[in-house]
């Protein structure tokens, strides 16, 4: 990740870089971590899925929550719904995947993170509709 400085706060907490691939990404630290979180997609090809020699324009998660959004616009075209239990049980998979990993209690693969970020995203628009 190529650093250009930006104006940043005062907090010793947050940073704020710009990555060649992702753009802008905040740095939290936390504990011994840092933990970055990119407006767009990080785009890292060991995370990316490769077809035919070419590698993804998003990371396996990013294509899943792009699938999810596609199906949640299908399913509102034809009037179906999730009822809200449902709803939440959708986001859960994506969560635990993404913080077990984040607390290296386990290494994921492109496939359930394809997986998570599909039912992520329809959960969680469905709840962003109700709420909203």
């Amino acid at each position: 990740m190529s650093n250009v400085e930006l104006p940043t706060t005062n907090s010793p907490f947050l940073e704020l870089k710009w990555g060649s691939r992702a753009g802008p990404i905040l740095i939290l630290h936390f504990k011994k971590r840092k933990l970055g979180f990119a407006l767009f997609c990080h785009r890292k090809p060991e995370r990316s899925f490769r077809l035919f020699g070419h590698t993804s324009l998003l990371c396996s998660r990013c294509t899943g929550i792009s699938g999810g959004v596609l199906a949640f616009v299908a399913m509102i075209f034809f009037h179906q719904s999730l009822p809200f239990f449902a709803q939440i049980i959708l986001t859960l998979p994506l969560l635990v995947d993404g913080f077990s990993q984040l607390l290296g209690l386990r290494q994921s693969n492109n496939i359930l993170r394809f997986i998570t970020g599909f039912l992520f995203s329809i959960g969680f628009l469905f709840l962003l509709v109700r709420y909203v």
